[in-house]
């Protein structure tokens, strides 16, 4: 489903796609995304929501965006978190970018182009293994 199409299927249900007005709601949104999700931010401008409020929120890096060549460098990065089940070994360098391969023709039936995939993690590790959390007494 392209972006264009998601805001059709929204508004034809009487709403609109999400908007994130500050970090909270960012947050708020992302602990609930279980699949490719739309923002209505449109990315011709970045001024304005598809429902037609001002963009007020902004969670760039520093420095960014940048304005170049009288040109506005118009980015936006999200975050997925994903979980394998593989035997393989998700630390090799091949199998992490055949990985991303996958990924991009994924994201690309969905509607997404002039995009980019990297894995990153702040301690250089791009993969962890998921710690089996302990059941502890209900009371």
């Amino acid at each position: 489903m392209t972006w264009y199409e998601a805001r059709t299927y929204c508004r034809s249900r009487y709403t609109d796609l999400v908007t994130v007005r500050n970090q909270s709601e960012n947050e708020q949104i992302f602990s609930v995304m279980t699949t490719i999700t739309w923002l209505g931010l449109h990315r011709k401008t970045w001024a304005y929501w598809s429902d037609q409020t001002p963009n007020t929120f902004t969670n760039w890096n520093e420095n960014h965006p940048k304005h170049t060549d009288s040109r506005l460098d118009s980015c936006a990065a999200q975050t997925f978190k994903l979980k394998f089940q593989s035997k393989a070994d998700l630390k090799d360098p091949a199998i992490q970018q055949q990985l991303l391969e996958q990924l991009h023709v994924e994201l690309e039936k969905h509607g997404l182009s002039d995009f980019k995939l990297r894995w990153t993690q702040k301690d250089g590790q791009a993969f962890h293994k998921e710690q089996k959390m302990k059941k502890g007494p209900v009371w």
